[in-house]
């Protein structure tokens, strides 16, 4: 059966193989398990002896794939990859998978790689990134979100107020991929730095998106379903969502008032840094639209 070598910074990790019927396995190598900083793949990857054959495998490794499917066409067209499954992908492209993971046959060992690039034009750049869209967004992670982490309290607590924030700038992007965690030795996790951020509020208007338009990756708790359209979401929905999460109703209420007090200042201190050629109209955009979601907080919170 093909197998493929997982590395990870130069260390051996274990071996993903790819069984008759198409099913993947991994098992982690032994010198990985009696090395002192041995930590898992993944948390749904927990360290062990043994096959793990359970689809967090495929999910896994699928994970470090590019979501788009014609993207995934395009690997098996130039690569003449047997197929789009994990596996077969991987076998062609592993050597430069997402984030510090790295596959190769069994035959080959990791080595430091030639550094070759290239210069891109502002066309071509634009060229390669309209290559690469967001993907429709997740759902809000499970209940007790974090709960596992190593400094839980505050990354769940810089969570939910990541989630206010993202409602007060109108960004969309926020799907559960854009969230990440450092993974340590011994298979305990925090939270990493947020990133991917990014405000549509510039774009609205004219011919553009309507407000009306934007929505949330990930939806809030409401009295019915879910609230996931930035226009029509009010404090009571963080509230709904932090009590759905265990999360403290004193702390949720602590956030909320928190961005209620400090907006106004935080925008004065934005625009008072901006190059003086900062584009007018992104920046009356963002601070008008924030203004106005800010508004609901803060005669929720009765600040001016």
């Amino acid at each position: 059966m093909p197998k493929l070598v997982t590395w990870m910074n130069n260390q051996r990790v274990g071996e993903l193989t790819k069984l008759t019927n198409g099913a993947h396995t991994f098992k982690y190598a032994p010198e990985w398990l009696a090395n002192r900083y041995a930590r898992p793949l993944s948390l749904s990857l927990p360290l062990q002896r043994g096959n793990i054959t359970s689809d967090a495998v495929f999910n896994f490794f699928d994970n470090l794939l590019p979501d788009s499917p014609i993207v995934r066409d395009r690997i098996v067209k130039r690569y003449h990859a047997k197929s789009r499954q994990p596996f077969d992908l991987l076998s062609e492209i592993g050597r430069d998978s997402v984030g510090v993971v790295t596959l190769l046959p069994e035959d080959e060992t990791v080595t430091r790689p030639i550094m070759v690039w290239e210069k891109l034009t502002e066309a071509r750049l634009e060229e390669v990134l309209t290559a690469y869209k967001a993907d429709i967004p997740l759902g809000m992670i499970r209940e007790e979100i974090l709960m596992g982490s190593s400094e839980a309290l505050r990354d769940r607590y810089d969570f939910m107020k990541f989630q206010v924030f993202q409602w007060l700038i109108g960004s969309t992007d926020g799907h559960a991929k854009n969230f990440s965690v450092f993974i340590q030795a011994g298979g305990s996790y925090r939270l990493t730095p947020f990133y991917d951020i990014i405000s549509a509020f510039p774009v609205l208007g004219g011919a553009g998106i309507h407000i009306s338009d934007l929505k949330l990756a990930m939806g809030l708790n409401a009295s019915k379903g879910r609230k996931t359209e930035i226009d029509k979401i009010y404090p009571r929905h963080f509230l709904a969502t932090a009590k759905a999460l265990k999360f403290p109703e004193v702390q949720m209420h602590e956030i909320l008032s928190d961005f209620a007090r400090m907006i106004p200042a935080a925008l004065d201190n934005v625009k008072a840094s901006l190059p003086a050629d900062f584009p007018e109209n992104v920046l009356t955009a963002i601070e008008t639209n924030v203004l106005r979601l800010h508004g609901r907080l803060s005669r929720e919170y009765g600040i001016k």
